[in-house]
């Protein structure tokens, strides 16, 4: 581990969410010579927030909308660098709620950006969706707006470094499901499972990418650290279908041979039968960094250095998940969510 957050400030935004969660807990059980000197929680749920501050009496909590240009300049005082995870994530509840999802996760993260410039911090890094890339919906329509305004600040900021002014180093994460999160499949399956009910599945040919929070979390940490501005860090991350999922949940949970059928009820508006992580464009100019993640520089490479036979990145020519990887999954999931 290295030492790049000793003593350093963070702000966590939508910090009390799964991720965050996660975030939080990684950064407070550090090696005590490399952990921050602080954690800040900027978010609305206020019961949330009572169960992180228990991790650590290094918390601070900023109750407040993402949208609260004041509360987040008071927030970001002295900050060295926030992660942005505060978002209308929910694919039905953004296709009902359009011009929210455009207030939250659009105009959100452009408040969020604008109050890092003022208050000098030091990098930005935005959590966002694999969702954003061709994108089928409201909710990933808004994510990938998010991320241009992103790479737009970071464009502009490659000259204001150059005179030596403040800006922040930006960088985008993309993230595919993260297991047991709201919104996501598998308690759902498990609760019907265990209830003897019938498996309801959208479409049992869909495949998502698929990963715990806690790997999640290193995966953040990991792009904060390395990636560069305007960079979009990737994690290569496995991928499963909804028929695997639910094939898994009834033989952990399933009451017997002759119950727990797979119902289909049909895709909901704005969901794709495969997600994709980086499209053909982007995996052309992606530059390996470590053995697990790839970074798509804002800055175009040379033309001699593109790798123009390059395939999109998506949940249909990923690795597929191991039964062992997904079973395990699934069986932590029950597990931090007694169910």
């Amino acid at each position: 581990m290295t030492e790049f957050f000793r003593d350093k400030t963070i702000l966590i935004t939508g910090g009390t969410g799964f991720l965050g969660h996660a975030v939080t807990e990684l950064l407070v059980n550090m090696p005590e010579l490399l952990r921050p000197k602080g954690i800040r929680i900027y978010s609305r749920e206020l019961s949330k927030q009572i169960a992180i501050s228990k991790l650590s009496s290094n918390i601070s909590f900023f109750t407040a909308d993402i949208r609260d240009t004041k509360k987040l300049r008071s927030a970001m005082e002295g900050v060295d660098y926030v992660i942005h995870t505060a978002a209308m994530k929910d694919v039905t509840q953004c296709e009902k709620s359009p011009v929210e999802a455009t207030y939250v996760n659009i105009l959100g993260t452009a408040d969020v950006i604008e109050a890092a410039v003022k208050e000098g911090v030091k990098r930005v890094l935005f959590t966002s969706s694999d969702k954003a890339v061709a994108p089928a919906g409201a909710m990933g329509i808004s994510k990938a707006m998010a991320e241009r305004v992103i790479m737009a600040k970071a464009e502009s900021s490659f000259q204001a470094m150059a005179d030596r002014e403040n800006s922040p180093l930006m960088t985008i994460v993309r993230f595919g499901n993260l297991a047991g999160s709201a919104g996501t499949v598998i308690p759902l399956f498990i609760k019907q499972a265990k209830e003897g009910r019938e498996i309801t599945v959208t479409d049992p040919k869909m495949t998502r990418f698929l990963m715990t929070p806690q790997i999640a979390a290193q995966y953040t940490l990991f792009a904060l650290e390395y990636g560069q501005n305007g960079d979009i860090v990737i994690q290569k991350t496995p991928s499963v279908s909804l028929y695997k999922i639910a094939e898994c949940v009834v033989e952990m949970y399933g009451r017997g041979s002759n119950e727990n059928k797979v119902k289909v009820i049909g895709a909901r508006a704005g969901e794709k039968l495969f997600e994709t992580m980086a499209s053909s464009t982007e995996m052309a100019k992606a530059i390996s960094l470590r053995d697990h993640y790839l970074r798509i520089p804002l800055k175009q490479a040379d033309t001699a250095d593109l790798n123009t036979a390059a395939q999109e990145y998506n949940s249909q020519n990923a690795r597929p998940i191991t039964d062992y990887e997904l079973k395990s999954i699934i069986d932590s999931i029950a597990q931090a969510l007694n169910i």
